[in-house]
C-alpha cells in the first residue's frame, strides 16, 4: 500500500475498509471496545509537514489530502464494524493538545492559538462525529503562546529559561492542560476514555507526580460533569517511538532491550495502588 502512494490515495481507504471487515470477523468477539485509527493528524503531519516519520516528504497539499482520506477511512471502516456487529463501540484515538494563549497579549498569537484549535482539535472529530461512539483522547502537550516557535517539531517545548518541569522527550508537564482538553470535549456528549497519557522519564523521578497530578485533574473534569470512563496509563512498556526510537522511556516497566529483562519501576507500583484502592494516595 506505501509503494501505491500510502494515505495521499483515495483508494487506501478501501484497502483499509477491507483490512477492518477482515480483523473484526477474526477478532470481533475478542474485545468490545475499538480503535480504528490511532492520532490521525500527527500521522499525517509528521510524515508530511515536519518529515521527521515516513513517508518523509509532500508538505501540506499532501497532509491535507491524508487527513482527508484518513477521515473517510474511519467512516467507512465504522460502518464496516457495526454491520458484522452493531453493539461494538468504535471511534479513533485523537491527540489534542492544549493551547495556553492566556500568556499573551499578542492579538496575532492569540488568533493563532484559535485557529490551531480549530483545525488540530476540532475538524477531524467534527468530521467523523456520527461515526463515534466514544472519544478516544491522547494527550501529551501544551503549547504556551507566551513561548517562542522555532519549528514545526519544536512547537512542544517551552521557553526553558523558567525552571518549568520537562520530560526527557521535551514535552512540557502541565497537569492542567488535560483537564482543559477534556472539558473542551464535553460538548459532544460522549463517554471519553483517556487512552494515552504518559512521561518520557528514564530515571523514574517525575512519573509518580505526573500520574497523581494528571488524575487529579482528570477527577476535576469529572466533578464538573465530563464522562470520562477510563485513563489508560501510555505505556505498559518502554516502547519504540518513532523517530526518537528506543531512547525514550514511557514504560511503568523498564526494558533492558539487550537482555530483554523486565523491572517494575516504582510508579508503576503507585499506579498499581491508585487503581486497586480507587484513590489518589499521596506520594510519598
Amino acid at each position: 500500500v506505501s509503494k501505491k502512494g500510502g494515505w495521499g490515495k483515495r483508494r487506501t481507504i478501501n484497502y483499509f475498509t477491507r483490512y477492518a471487515r477482515y480483523v473484526i470477523k477474526e477478532l470481533g468477539e475478542e474485545a468490545k471496545f475499538w480503535i480504528t485509527i490511532n492520532e490521525p493528524l500527527v500521522y499525517a503531519s509528521c510524515g508530511t509537514i515536519a518529515k521527521i516519520w515516513p513517508p518523509g516528504k509532500g508538505g501540506i497539499w499532501l497532509a491535507q489530502k491524508m487527513f482527508r482520506h484518513l477521515a473517510k477511512a474511519h467512516k467507512k471502516a465504522f460502518k464496516a464494524i457495526k454491520k458484522i456487529n452493531p453493539d461494538l463501540q468504535v471511534s479513533i484515538a485523537k491527540n489534542n493538545f492544549y493551547y495556553n494563549y492566556r500568556t499573551t497579549k499578542n492579538p496575532f498569537k492569540i488568533l493563532g492559538a484559535f485557529v490551531a484549535h480549530f483545525f488540530w482539535n476540532t475538524l477531524f472529530l467534527k468530521l467523523i462525529r456520527k461515526q463515534l461512539d466514544f472519544i478516544g483522547l491522547n494527550h501529551y502537550n501544551y503549547i504556551d503562546l507566551g513561548s517562542k516557535i522555532k519549528k514545526i517539531e519544536e512547537i512542544h517545548l517551552p521557553d526553558g529559561k523558567d525552571n518549568k518541569l520537562v520530560s526527557d522527550i521535551g514535552w512540557e508537564i502541565y497537569p492542567p492542560s488535560i483537564y482543559y482538553c477534556l472539558k473542551e470535549l464535553k460538548k459532544y456528549n460522549l463517554p471519553i476514555y483517556i487512552t494515552e497519557s504518559g512521561v518520557a522519564d528514564a530515571k523514574d523521578k517525575l512519573r509518580k507526580k505526573f500520574i497523581h497530578d494528571y488524575l487529579e485533574q482528570v477527577l476535576r473534569a469529572i466533578n464538573e460533569g465530563v464522562d470520562v470512563q477510563g485513563y489508560f496509563y501510555w505505556s505498559l512498556l518502554d516502547n519504540f517511538e518513532w523517530a526518537d526510537g528506543f531512547k525514550m522511556k514511557f514504560g511503568l516497566i523498564e526494558v533492558d532491550y539487550k537482555t530483554q529483562k523486565r523491572t517494575v519501576r516504582e510508579s508503576a507500583k503507585y499506579y498499581a495502588e491508585v487503581c486497586k484502592r480507587g484513590i489518589l494516595a499521596e506520594i510519598k
